[in-house]
């Protein structure tokens, strides 16, 4: 599940057309990307890797939403793309997060 998003908010950084087309949702070219998303992400909640609740209106909105407010911003760096997706797969992922008092960056138990 990791390496497909990442890698294509690598492209994303460096694509301004298809970063444009992504924060459209309405586009053709976004719901092609996006039933391609979907997909993956099927499989990866089938394999345990993903929340349970996590629907096609989640992908559009927490996806979509970050690549709109990238190309508002004009960010064509890649590793700060990158740093955003991996921020939607955290909030994506199925895990158990413990806190520690001592450390503000949360834990998998």
């Amino acid at each position: 599940m990791r390496d497909g998003p990442v890698q294509m908010s690598s492209s994303l950084g460096h694509d301004r057309l298809l970063a444009e087309r992504l924060a459209d949702a309405a586009s053709p070219a976004a719901a092609s990307v996006l039933e391609k998303l979907v997909s993956v992400t099927e499989r990866a909640r089938e394999a345990g890797q993903l929340r349970e609740d996590v629907t096609r209106l989640d992908l559009r909105v927490v996806l979509c939403g970050t690549a709109l407010q990238l190309v508002r911003l004009a960010e064509r760096d890649p590793v700060t793309w990158r740093r955003y997706a991996e921020m939607v797969l955290a909030a994506l992922r199925n895990c158990t997060c413990v806190e520690d008092p001592r450390d503000p960056r949360p834990t998998r138990r």
